[in-house]
Protein backbone atom coordinates (compact mmCIF):
# COMPACT_ATOMS: atom_id res chain seq x y z
CA UNK A 1 0.00 0.00 0.00
CA UNK A 2 1.29 3.89 -0.89
CA UNK A 3 2.43 5.89 1.50
CA UNK A 4 0.26 8.75 2.49
CA UNK A 5 1.52 12.28 1.98
CA UNK A 6 3.65 13.55 4.77
CA UNK A 7 0.68 15.98 6.30
CA UNK A 8 -1.49 12.72 6.52
CA UNK A 9 1.19 10.93 8.51
CA UNK A 10 1.34 13.17 10.96
CA UNK A 11 -2.83 12.50 11.84
CA UNK A 12 -1.56 9.31 12.26
CA UNK A 13 1.65 9.42 14.38
CA UNK A 14 -0.78 11.93 16.64
CA UNK A 15 -3.03 8.99 16.66
CA UNK A 16 -0.73 6.35 17.53
CA UNK A 17 -1.44 4.67 14.38
CA UNK A 18 0.27 3.25 11.74
CA UNK A 19 0.68 5.48 8.07
CA UNK A 20 -1.01 3.72 6.05
CA UNK A 21 -3.85 2.55 8.75
CA UNK A 22 -6.05 6.58 8.15
CA UNK A 23 -5.90 7.19 4.30
CA UNK A 24 -7.98 10.39 3.62
CA UNK A 25 -9.82 10.03 0.78
CA UNK A 26 -10.89 13.03 -1.48
CA UNK A 27 -15.31 12.76 -1.98
CA UNK A 28 -14.72 12.42 -5.70
CA UNK A 29 -17.63 11.40 -8.45
CA UNK A 30 -17.08 7.80 -7.79
CA UNK A 31 -17.37 7.88 -4.26
CA UNK A 32 -20.65 10.07 -4.72
CA UNK A 33 -22.13 7.85 -7.12
CA UNK A 34 -21.21 4.31 -4.71
CA UNK A 35 -22.46 6.42 -1.60
CA UNK A 36 -25.90 7.29 -3.59
CA UNK A 37 -26.34 3.84 -5.10
CA UNK A 38 -25.48 1.73 -1.96
CA UNK A 39 -29.36 1.51 -1.12
CA UNK A 40 -30.43 1.38 -4.09
CA UNK A 41 -27.96 -1.40 -5.92
CA UNK A 42 -26.89 -3.21 -3.24
CA UNK A 43 -29.85 -3.08 -0.63
CA UNK A 44 -27.96 -1.22 2.39
CA UNK A 45 -29.12 1.62 3.79
CA UNK A 46 -27.06 4.11 5.64
CA UNK A 47 -27.26 7.50 6.86
CA UNK A 48 -25.64 10.30 4.02
CA UNK A 49 -22.87 10.30 5.43
CA UNK A 50 -22.56 7.15 6.43
CA UNK A 51 -22.66 6.07 3.02
CA UNK A 52 -19.70 8.55 1.94
CA UNK A 53 -17.78 7.06 4.60
CA UNK A 54 -18.50 3.05 3.66
CA UNK A 55 -18.06 4.29 -0.33
CA UNK A 56 -14.99 6.23 0.58
CA UNK A 57 -13.68 2.77 1.92
CA UNK A 58 -14.81 0.52 -0.40
CA UNK A 59 -12.85 2.89 -3.83
CA UNK A 60 -9.44 3.25 -1.48
CA UNK A 61 -9.68 -0.36 -1.46
CA UNK A 62 -9.63 -1.20 2.19
CA UNK A 63 -10.26 -4.65 3.26
CA UNK A 64 -11.80 -3.69 6.75
CA UNK A 65 -14.15 -0.66 8.48
CA UNK A 66 -13.24 -0.04 11.91
CA UNK A 67 -16.18 1.73 13.88
CA UNK A 68 -16.74 2.83 17.06
CA UNK A 69 -20.39 3.35 16.88
CA UNK A 70 -20.87 1.17 19.35
CA UNK A 71 -22.29 -2.93 19.72
CA UNK A 72 -25.59 -1.54 20.85
CA UNK A 73 -25.98 0.81 17.80
CA UNK A 74 -27.34 -1.79 15.57
CA UNK A 75 -30.03 0.52 13.92
CA UNK A 76 -30.98 -0.36 10.50
CA UNK A 77 -29.21 2.77 9.23
CA UNK A 78 -26.19 2.08 10.83
CA UNK A 79 -23.26 0.65 9.60
CA UNK A 80 -22.93 -1.53 12.14
CA UNK A 81 -26.34 -2.66 11.45
CA UNK A 82 -25.93 -3.83 8.10
CA UNK A 83 -22.25 -4.75 8.67
CA UNK A 84 -23.29 -8.33 7.47
CA UNK A 85 -24.99 -6.85 4.01
CA UNK A 86 -21.57 -4.36 3.70
CA UNK A 87 -19.29 -7.66 3.90
CA UNK A 88 -21.31 -10.10 1.63
CA UNK A 89 -22.18 -7.03 -0.87
CA UNK A 90 -18.57 -4.48 -0.78
CA UNK A 91 -16.36 -6.96 0.72
CA UNK A 92 -15.65 -4.75 3.19
CA UNK A 93 -15.74 -6.41 6.65
CA UNK A 94 -17.22 -3.76 9.31
CA UNK A 95 -15.84 -4.42 12.75
CA UNK A 96 -15.20 -2.54 16.24
CA UNK A 97 -12.14 -1.90 17.15
CA UNK A 98 -11.38 -4.26 19.38
CA UNK A 99 -11.95 -7.01 16.59
CA UNK A 100 -9.88 -5.67 13.98
CA UNK A 101 -7.94 -8.17 12.02
CA UNK A 102 -5.72 -5.80 10.15
CA UNK A 103 -3.87 -3.54 12.85
CA UNK A 104 -1.25 -4.77 13.94
CA UNK A 105 -1.48 -6.27 17.57
CA UNK A 106 1.10 -3.53 18.78
CA UNK A 107 -1.53 -0.68 18.67
CA UNK A 108 -4.43 -2.74 19.59
CA UNK A 109 -6.29 -1.31 22.83
CA UNK A 110 -8.91 -3.05 24.56
CA UNK A 111 -10.46 0.04 25.60
CA UNK A 112 -10.66 3.31 24.19
CA UNK A 113 -9.33 5.15 26.48
CA UNK A 114 -7.32 2.97 29.47
CA UNK A 115 -6.89 3.64 32.90
CA UNK A 116 -2.92 4.19 32.01
CA UNK A 117 -3.04 6.01 28.28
Amino acid sequence: METPPKKFRTLSQNCSLPPNVIIPVQATHAVQELAKGLRWSHGINLKPLDSIQVASAVIAGAREFITTDGEDNMKSNSILGNAALIEEKLGLRVTLATGTQELPEDYRMDELFPKNF
